[in-house]
C-alpha cells in the first residue's frame, strides 16, 4: 500500500489496531472487528507466513540443516504430507539467526511422571528473546542403554537428550515450523531401514565434517569410502549390514578414525 494513497476506513482501522497488538496476536481484539478488517488482517498475516517460509529454506542447506532420513517411512494414509528432519545444525542455525537463546535443565517433572526411571537423562530445553522473553520450549529423553557400547556413554546420552530437547523447542516456539520440518527421527534405528541408517548416516558425516571444518569439505561420500576402507581393512567390502553401520558409527562415535584424513587413528 502506497503512503500517497488515500486509505479505506478498514485499512486504517486496521492499521491503529497493528500499532497497538501483533498482527500475528488474532486473539487480542481481532475477532472484535468487521469482516472487511479482518480480511485485511488475515491477508497481511498470509503474507507474513510465506515470506518467512521462503526466507527459512533460502537459508537452510538440505543435507546439512535438514534431511530426508524418515522419507522411506510408509503411511497408510493418503492425506499424509512428508516433512524432512530438522536437524540440530538447522535448529542451532535459526535460534543464531532469530536471535533465541536456548537453555538446557533436566526435566525433573517429565522424569517423575514417568516413574523415575533409572539410565534415562530427561531434558528440557527453553528458548528465550534477547530481551529474556521466553518463546518456546521443548522436551527430550535419551536411555543411556540405547547409545551403545562405548566410552562416556552418560555424556553421549545425556547430549543426545538436549539435541531432542532443542529441536522440540524450535519446532514448538518458532511459527509455522512444525508444518514444514518434523522432529529429528535419527536416533530411532529400530524404526529405520538399511537404506535408512545408510542415509543417515551420511547426512551425520556431513554435519561432522562441517562443524569440523574438515579439508573434506562436501565430499561426504568420499570419506566414507575412505574411513570404511580403512575401517574395515579392504577396499572392496561393502557396508551392506546394520551391523557393519553400527561398528563402524561406534568407531566414529569413539573418535578411531581422524576427520581430516578418513584414516583409522
Amino acid at each position: 500500500m502506497s503512503d500517497n494513497l488515500p486509505m479505506k476506513a478498514d485499512e486504517a482501522a486496521v492499521k491503529r489496531l497493528g500499532e497497538v497488538c501483533p498482527v500475528m496476536d488474532f486473539s487480542t481484539g481481532a475477532q472484535l472487528m468487521s469482516v472487511e478488517q479482518q480480511e485485511i488482517l488475515l491477508e497481511e498475516r498470509d503474507r507474513r507466513r510465506q515470506f518467512f517460509i521462503k526466507w527459512v529454506f533460502a537459508k537452510l542447506q538440505r543435507g546439512v540443516h535438514y534431511g530426508d532420513v524418515a522419507k522411506g517411512t510408509v503411511v497408510d494414509n493418503p492425506e499424509y504430507r512428508y516433512r524432512p528432519d530438522l536437524y540440530k545444525a538447522g535448529a542451532l542455525y535459526l535460534c543464531d539467526l532469530l536471535d533465541l537463546k536456548p537453555a538446557f535443565e533436566t526435566d525433573f517433572g517429565a522424569w517423575e511422571m514417568a516413574g523415575k526411571p533409572q539410565g534415562i537423562f530427561f531434558r528440557k530445553c527453553t528458548l528465550h528473546t534477547t530481551s529474556g522473553i521466553k518463546c518456546g520450549e521443548g522436551a527430550g529423553a535419551y536411555a543411556v542403554k540405547d547409545v551403545g557400547v562405548r566410552k562416556n556413554r552418560e555424556n553421549a546420552a545425556l547430549k543426545l537428550g538436549d539435541k531432542s530437547a532443542l529441536v522440540a523447542a524450535v519446532l514448538n516456539g518458532v511459527p509455522y515450523l512444525s508444518d514444514l520440518f518434523h522432529q529429528d527421527s535419527r536416533d530411532v534405528k529400530g524404526r529405520l531401514t538399511l537404506a535408512e541408517r545408510r542415509q543417515a548416516l551420511v547426512q551425520h558425516v556431513q554435519e561432522q565434517l562441517v562443524e569440523r571444518k574438515s579439508k573434506w569439505g562436501d565430499s561426504v561420500e568420499a570419506w566414507i569410502k575412505t574411513a570404511w576402507a580403512s575401517f574395515s581393512g579392504s577396499e572392496t567390502k561393502k557396508m551392506n549390514t546394520p551391523g557393519a553401520v553400527d561398528a563402524f558409527e561406534k568407531a566414529l562415535e569413539e573418535g578411531k578414525i581422524d576427520w581430516n584424513t578418513g584414516k583409522v587413528a
